[in-house]
């Protein structure tokens, strides 16, 4: 019988491409029709396996967090010999000893980084579990040491794509560090920030799952990478990505890769364009909207469209589990976690057949478009996502495909975006990710993939319903279409 639905399937999909657009609302009937067949759905339960994949889950955030500490550890007793080869940075076991004897001996002039720094940065990593009592500071480190190391530590740094060299000893250090930390896969990247200046969130999102948190062990790499960048440990987290450009200069490189405006950037608005490329929008965000206005304005007279030239984002097949983003709101939908009465916003749709789609198709009427440009006859409020003024916890459901890449600061927009969902309340979002030239003045975050985008909502309780890297159908400018599906607790 399956088979039979999947056959089915198979003919409507071929049917849509063959048939004229007068058919399109048929189609969508069938489509859904054969998505809520009960025939549709598994016949096994798999609530076991789904326990096991969150225990490997926890398991791997304790076992990050473990190699870090260790590794990093010994980052910092090989500092402590004066004779530190920085070419082979890690300590070896067979000089522990010596490191240790290190830690009782007076700051002698051929230390270049300041022996009570150093110590600092250790009792900031010994510290961090609570349940960590011992009367001398080597019992701590020794206890540390013994800690199995699922990370293998790569004295060739990922980031250094640029020609750098460090300046100091203790430049160099916080530099083997950070390689550490700053793992490329799984942080976003963006045009106006570099990954020190996101270093909090890099380091607090590292060790938080989605239910799992562990924010002592985030604040005691923070507050390692204070002690080491000027002395205080307790440093204010706001004022740690300054004090480590500082300390590492302005030509560091945790730059993530930026490439330039696409050609048809410069097309649609050539009088706009080298004010947009030099824009910061943090500094001007209303600017920063009008110029993007004023881009889609352009690009919308050139389509001559009225509905959305490049159809409907939950249909077009961006998954590698097709149709994944759609079953799994439909099966929302279907068990009453979605409600008629339930509140939808739909962010960045430019064209209401979006809207109609998600009142019409799958019976949530009160649903509106944010965007930018207001359609008060098809409930589009013109706003900006970053700060959409609206009140909290207002909506069951928002949804956004292709519009976070054009946000200034993506991570802003995840906690507007958690801000105005009820609890719980769910999100799907799907974008383009991983791109091949960088971030650039038209797409200035960069999710990354699917990974990354779950963890921008470190801060919050979260469930994922269904996640899939996607595949894109640009590959010359994007690797691949991350697509997640995710339930807000708190």
């Amino acid at each position: 019988m399956l088979t039979a639905v999947k056959a089915k399937l198979g003919l409507l999909e071929k049917k849509q491409q063959k048939q004229p657009a007068l058919d399109f609302n048929n189609y969508i009937k069938q489509l859904i029709s054969v998505y809520t067949n009960p025939l549709s759905r598994s016949r096994y339960d798999y609530s076991e396996l789904i326990e096991i994949q969150k225990q490997k889950a926890a398991t791997q955030l304790n076992e990050r967090f473990q190699s870090d500490r260790v590794i990093i550890l010994r980052l910092i007793l090989a500092a402590l010999l004066p004779d530190w080869d920085m070419n082979t940075p890690i300590v070896p076991d067979s000089i522990i000893e010596q490191s240790l004897q290190v830690l009782s001996y007076e700051q002698t002039s051929e230390q270049e980084i300041d022996r009570t720094t150093l110590i600092n940065a250790i009792e900031c990593l010994c510290e961090c579990n609570p349940g960590e009592k011992y009367d001398k500071l080597s019992d701590r480190i020794g206890s540390i040491l013994a800690e199995p190391v699922s990370i293998v530590f790569s004295k060739t740094s990922k980031h250094h794509n640029i020609e750098y060299n460090a300046s100091s000893k203790k430049a160099k250090l916080l530099m083997l560090i950070l390689d550490q930390l700053i793992e490329d896969g799984r942080i976003p990247r963006f045009l106006e920030l570099d990954h020190l200046d996101d270093i909090v969130p890099i380091v607090e999102s590292r060790y938080a799952g989605p239910k799992e948190k562990y924010w002592t062990r985030s604040s005691a790499m923070l507050a390692t990478l204070s002690a080491l960048s000027t002395g205080n440990p307790a440093l204010p987290k706001q004022e740690l990505p300054n004090a480590l450009q500082v300390a590492l200069g302005k030509n560091h490189p945790y730059i993530p890769k930026r490439g330039a405006a696409h050609e048809n950037v410069r097309k649609m608005i050539p009088d706009l364009f080298d004010e947009f490329i030099s824009l910061r929008a943090k500094n001007n965000p209303d600017r920063f909207l009008e110029i993007n206005k004023e881009y889609s304005y352009r690009q919308r007279l050139i389509a001559g469209a009225k509905d959305n030239p490049w159809g409907i984002p939950l249909l077009g097949g961006f998954e590698q589990d097709h149709h994944l983003m759609l079953r799994t709101l439909l099966e929302l939908r279907n068990n009453g976690a979605l409600s008629q009465n339930d509140e939808v916003l739909v962010v960045g749709p430019r064209y209401p057949d979006e809207l109609i789609f998600f009142r019409k198709h799958i019976d949530l009427p009160h649903t509106i478009g944010l965007d930018l440009f207001e359609d008060k006859e098809n409930g589009i409020e013109a706003r900006d996502m970053h700060n959409t003024g609206f009140a909290s916890g207002r909506f069951g459901l928002i949804y956004c495909a292709g519009t976070l890449n054009y946000a200034y600061n993506i991570r802003q927009v995840i906690e507007e975006f958690a801000r105005i969902l009820k609890r719980p309340g769910y999100l799907i979002l799907t974008d383009n990710g991983d791109r091949v030239n960088g971030v650039d003045p038209l797409g200035r975050s960069d999710p990354a993939n699917a990974d990354t985008l779950i963890g921008l909502f470190y801060k919050h309780q979260t469930v994922v319903l269904a996640q899939d890297n996607g595949k894109t159908p640009f590959p010359s400018m994007f690797n691949c279409w991350p697509c997640v599906a995710l339930e807000i607790l708190a």
